[in-house]
């Protein structure tokens, strides 16, 4: 939706204030913006609302450099993503793989020898993307040559995250129309090339967890639905348009049906119990 960025931009912004000493519910409720933009990174909110934020945050910390100081908040937050990034890689592929490059959107700092000892030799800032490059050859490396190492790491992590194997593919289909769903086309087609997959192979990964691609979209839908109405200050029709309902009766029945009640009442009651919200 034109006009609207997800909250990923504030990411950190919350820790930064309460380090800096100030209540983030403040700051966020004097730009009008929900709290859950502080904790969330998919939550619709208007550029002018992260402006009206952050001109807020630098008079309450005193700090006119506050922008600043959250985009280096930020790009450490970037760097340990790559950083397990690499170590994943490289479980995978042996201890002495090396990138084609990696890639920085910030600039060089004075002294690269940590980069070097944690991503290699190929280092490339100033680029318009954070990302590690493979060469071709280990991009098109065949995945059994690294089965032993990879099911170790994957095991690893879906202990943490899911019982069954099968799960990944539902939580990184889930996570991306998240992503994807209040912004652009997360059609199976757009979530498939997401996920460097084809539509058909999506499906059968899918059904081997025994449920479908329209189940997991709607279960997103119904999710945000209840997140947007319920924490946001978003209006309903802005919601039922970000969703992709084709009408806003259209998105009030399926949301009663979900719930049990309207998202009209729903805010009403949730104005009762908060009065200083509003209900629309």
């Amino acid at each position: 939706m034109r006009g609207y960025l997800p909250s990923v931009v504030l990411t950190g912004a919350a820790a930064l204030l309460e380090a800096l000493g100030v209540q983030p519910e403040l700051v966020a409720t004097g730009a009008d913006l929900p709290e859950l933009a502080l904790r969330s990174t998919d939550v619709p909110i208007r550029g002018a609302q992260v402006l009206r934020f952050l001109s807020l945050a630098a008079e309450a910390t005193q700090c006119r450099d506050f922008g600043l100081r959250l985009a280096e908040y930020q790009v450490q937050a970037v760097e340990l993503g790559l950083a397990n990034g690499m170590q994943y890689l490289r479980s995978v592929c042996g201890k002495d793989w090396q990138p084609a490059v990696v890639q920085f959107r910030h600039a060089a700092p004075a002294d690269c020898t940590m980069y070097r000892r944690t991503f290699g030799p190929s280092l490339s800032f100033d680029q318009d993307r954070n990302a590690i490059v493979l060469d071709r050859d280990t991009a098109m490396r065949p995945v059994t040559q690294f089965r032993r190492n990879a099911h170790r790491v994957l095991e690893a992590h879906l202990r943490r995250e899911r019982a069954q194997v099968e799960a990944l593919w539902v939580v990184r289909t889930q996570t991306m129309i998240r992503a994807l769903l209040p912004f652009t086309d997360s059609s199976l087609n757009a979530i498939a090339r997401a996920l460097a997959t084809s539509p058909r192979t999506l499906q059968r990964r899918l059904s081997e967890a025994s449920t479908t691609f329209d189940e997991l979209r709607e279960q997103v839908r119904e999710d945000l639905a209840v997140k947007y109405v319920q924490q946001s200050n978003l209006r309903l029709a802005e919601i039922s348009e970000m969703l992709g309902y084709s009408q806003q009766s259209a998105f009030s029945r399926a949301f009663k049906r979900l719930r049990g009640v309207t998202p009209r009442q729903l805010r009403a009651m949730r104005h009762e119990a908060d009065p200083g919200r509003s209900a629309e």
